[in-house]
């Protein structure tokens, strides 16, 4: 019984001893209390309120960041390749101007995108701004002009059920060889093929083939697509050769003109043309107050050309609608 007595005092001495500690430490300012280290922690795990409204800053400007090289990487694909289609098959010197400055200033604008914030610094924003804007407005307008195309450039009938006296206006497009042994390239031999067709098709038809000569074209494309009509066994009095125009809104003058020449009507007009040229065929015939009764899509070239040709379209519709065209 003494035993348990003693061991009970102990115990109780040690409790006393714990309790007059603890009371100590919390009249101890030195000491920091358990209340206190519990705010510190959950006032350090929380974010600040500045860090807070950043956030979703920093997460806008990631999103326009990655939105800006996509649109970047559409403007450089294309012009990379409509730089090599300019080697393969030269235009007059506009079209290098215009792509050798697109490829520049876009290559500049992103490689040197670190050394122009040092150089602008307050009015790099604005700047970054304006890049962004242009070329996503690039990227989004091409592909926009991309689904008009190929969304409108099917409208065709059977020959067959075509008027009589119907004229065809065929759209000229590159030739190839020296003048002795000019040839039609291959998109043009496409428009031909079916020029000839529907020829056939509707025997009290004509038509008209349209092309000057371009910078390095040895002979004017008009001529030229005679010829090959010719040689498919079309009747040379069913060929009118135009041989002045230089794009397609004079190739319309120009035909016009001499159909008017010649006291022939084009009330029943059908052009023909590869689809990505049909839409804006329609749209400078309409500006020009002539309604086709129809349009004829020859067969698309290569995924090359094709694709080359498109960025080609962006630039002359563009360039027509600086001038009022449309």
């Amino acid at each position: 019984m003494k035993e348990k007595n003693t061991e009970n005092k102990s115990g109780a001495l040690g409790d006393g001893a714990k309790n007059f500690e603890n009371f100590e430490n919390f009249n101890n300012p030195e000491i920091p209390k358990k209340s206190e280290n519990f705010e510190n922690t959950k006032n350090s795990e929380m974010p600040k309120e500045s860090e807070m409204r950043k956030t979703p800053k920093k997460r806008a400007e990631k999103i326009l960041d990655a939105v800006t090289c996509a649109a970047a990487a559409i403007v450089l694909a294309n012009y990379a390749l409509y730089l090599i289609k300019l080697v393969i098959f030269p235009e007059q010197t506009l079209a290098y101007i215009i792509t050798l400055a697109v490829l520049l200033s876009v290559s500049l604008c992103i490689g040197l995108r670190k050394k122009l914030k040092g150089a602008l610094k307050r009015a790099y924003p604005v700047f970054k701004g304006l890049f962004c804007a242009c070329v996503i407005f690039y990227a989004v307008s091409f592909l926009a002009l991309c689904a008009f195309i190929f969304s409108g450039s099917a409208a065709e009938v059977p020959p067959e059920t075509l008027p009589d006296k119907t004229v065809f206006l065929v759209f000229g497009a590159k030739v190839n060889g020296s003048e002795e042994s000019c040839y039609p390239g291959v998109s043009l031999k496409l428009r031909l093929d079916l020029a000839r067709e529907l020829l056939e098709a509707a025997p009290n038809s004509i038509c008209v083939v349209s092309g000057g000569m371009g910078p390095d074209e040895s002979r004017p494309e008009g001529e030229v697509m005679r010829d090959y009509l010719i040689s498919k066994g079309i009747s040379p009095e069913r060929i009118i050769s135009e041989t002045k125009s230089k794009n397609t809104l004079e190739n319309i003058d120009c035909s016009l003109a001499l159909l008017k020449e010649r006291g022939i009507g084009y009330e029943n007009l059908a052009c023909v043309s590869t689809n990505f040229h049909i839409p804006r065929i329609k749209l400078l015939c309409k500006n020009r107050g002539v309604e086709p009764i129809c349009c004829y899509n020859a067969k698309a070239p290569e995924a090359f050309t094709l694709y080359t040709s498109l960025v080609r379209e962006y630039m002359s519709y563009a360039k027509l609608l600086v001038f009022g065209h449309l």
